[in-house]
């Protein structure tokens, strides 16, 4: 990885992996939507990993020495769910400080990190832990990715001798094709704070479904709805393809 970076106070950490043209890979679009209460959804993660004791040596890796057939093992794990609830906050101090939502199913353990999938093949989230002790049943909580959009991300390509260094918002990424996006984007609330000079986002909810969103699980707990935001708000919007670039 050339670079690795947590996103507070979302439980996402977005990595960088150097270029490499030898292992197939996928790229799913990501989703800065609230999911659809009862939407199906498939939580993949690996668990039961089997490898020595004291850790994998590099040394061995890159002699191509380590039996990787006898000395290390995954399983690969799928766990189908439908969202119940959604927090905008956090789920709770210190356990899962940003927004997120939950679905009746318990993610295995070493699951944590991997994508949240629509039947489309949208990542809805990233595990982020169980919550079965809290929800008194099955239940899982998954991170959402909206608080990120204008998150400041640091990057970096090497060139010879030369490393060159430099940091844009995801939103940014994201305009320019570089970070695809199921276009939800442009369906967020956006707000400025004069006073700190920043940008803050938050999500729209439908009517609906409202009974089912809360601030975080005291708020649930308590019988408490969402705080609605009164500030002024903007809305992205998707560039025009016939503008020139």
């Amino acid at each position: 990885m050339e670079n690795v970076q947590g996103a507070p106070p979302t439980d996402v950490v977005i990595g960088y992996p150097q270029f490499q043209t030898e292992a197939p890979s996928m790229v799913n679009r990501l989703s800065f939507d609230l999911p659809i209460i009862g939407e199906k959804v498939w939580s993949v993660g690996y668990c039961e990993f089997k490898y020595p004791e004291h850790g994998i040596p590099l040394a061995a890796v890159r002699s191509g020495a380590f039996d990787w057939e006898h000395d290390y093992s995954h399983k690969l794990v799928v766990v189908e769910g439908f969202v119940q609830r959604i927090f905008t906050q956090r789920f709770a101090n210190g356990f899962v400080e940003g927004p997120c939502f939950t679905i009746d199913a318990e993610i295995a353990h070493a699951q944590s990190g991997g994508p949240v999938l629509t039947s489309d093949g949208v990542i809805r989230g990233i595990n982020s832990a169980g919550a079965t002790t809290f929800l008194n049943q099955p239940g899982s909580i998954i991170s959402l990715f909206y608080p990120l959009l204008f998150m400041q991300l640091r990057f970096g390509a090497q060139m010879g001798i030369v490393r060159l260094n430099a940091t844009r918002p995801l939103i940014d990424l994201i305009g320019q094709g570089t970070i695809p996006t199921d276009g939800s984007e442009t369906r967020v609330a956006v707000g400025h704070d004069a006073t700190t000079g920043r940008f803050y986002v938050n999500p729209r909810v439908e009517k609906s479904v409202a009974t089912y969103v809360h601030d975080d699980f005291a708020g649930y707990q308590a019988g408490k709805l969402a705080t609605q935001e009164s500030r002024p708000f903007y809305r992205l919007r998707p560039t025009d393809p016939l503008e020139s670039n």
